[in-house]
């Protein structure tokens, strides 16, 4: 499969956007007719580019990613038209996925507090930020409540959903005790709510 070059998915997609925008906007009937055509040309190609990189969902999960080993990247960047506007696609703002190579990690902890509680850390923000209750006092002490319950549900993905990793092979009985463990502290710290036994089911009866 030949894959566009990132620019000029944006550009697609931007036009396409735009181009939708305009029909709705009370054009001639032969412009209409003009536009109509261009927008049917336009909507399978950007219908492609949104199954391959997800540019049409909301924002639902966090602007970057986390990994051990190269740190924290930019994960999401907005779509822009020509006019260095968000693209809307559906009522809801356009992101682009971008991968390893568009976004380099950073692995300092002072830059990745930073990224994520909006300040600069103390030497005491940098010694919690290495374990896991010292984390979730910091999240409990910075976030709003509704800010507290999505942190818990990406946490939840992360831990049960469809691309979730078990912890020990062939032993889902040891990988739920450690979960759960997790689970438990972390919606004790920061009074959110579990509702995730549906996908606790499917992940054990998948378990390998």
């Amino acid at each position: 499969m030949t894959v566009l070059p990132q620019q000029k998915m944006d550009a697609l997609l931007a036009r396409h956007a735009l181009v939708e925008s305009e029909l709705a906007s009370g054009l001639s009937p032969d412009a209409y007719v003009k536009l109509s055509r261009e927008f049917a040309e336009l909507s399978p190609v950007v219908e492609a580019i949104k199954a391959y990189r997800g540019t049409d969902k909301e924002m639902k999960s966090s602007e970057t990613a986390f990994s051990v080993t190269h740190g924290v990247r930019k994960k999401l960047k907005p779509v822009l038209d020509d006019k260095g506007k968000q693209v809307m696609v559906n009522g809801k703002p356009a992101y682009h996925e971008m991968d390893t190579k568009e976004s380099k990690g950073d692995t300092n902890l002072a830059n990745i507090f930073k990224n994520y509680f909006g300040k600069d850390a103390t030497p005491d923000d940098i010694k919690k930020l290495g374990s896991f209750t010292g984390l979730l006092s910091l999240i409990n002490k910075t976030f709003k409540d509704a800010d507290k319950q999505k942190i818990t549900d990406g946490f939840a993905r992360t831990l049960w959903g469809p691309q979730a990793q078990g912890l020990y092979k062939g032993d889902p009985e040891k990988d739920s005790e450690e979960k759960n463990a997790m689970m438990k502290l972390l919606n004790k710290t920061l009074g959110t709510k579990d509702t995730f036994d549906a996908d606790r089911k499917t992940f054990y009866a998948a378990y390998k």
